[in-house]
């Protein structure tokens, strides 16, 4: 089903997807539906994961006194981005152009070890 030239139609005598379900019962938007949910389950759940992923940035903040220039691997473009913007969350810096995944992790790291001392 999840491969593109497949549907509910062209399956509906295999046992394996038609078993009792007589999908002919049911309207042509609803089968629709329920190709489209199929076909795109691991993309929605991709995305349900990096939504939390980005919640759970927003709920870090940046201090104010954070000393950037003492964090080390951060390039000199990110201190630039980062004392720019101010940015007052985790989640924030991670939507600016130019900030990369790299400089969140350091950042996040930085902040747990912060905050562990």
């Amino acid at each position: 089903m999840k491969r593109p030239k497949l549907n509910i139609e062209r399956l509906s005598g295999c046992d394996s997807i038609s078993g009792k379900i007589d999908w002919f019962d049911y309207s042509k938007v609803v089968r629709e539906q329920v190709e489209i949910e199929i076909k795109y389950e691991g993309y929605l759940s991709r995305q349900d994961q990096e939504l939390k992923h980005i919640n759970q940035l927003d709920r870090i903040a940046l201090p104010e006194d954070l000393q950037l220039s003492g964090i080390p691997g951060l390039s000199r473009e990110v201190l630039e981005i980062l004392e720019k913007t101010k940015p007052e969350t985790l989640g924030q810096a991670s939507r600016i152009t130019g900030m990369t995944p790299a400089a969140i992790t350091i950042l996040r790291v930085h902040l747990r070890t912060k905050q562990a001392a």
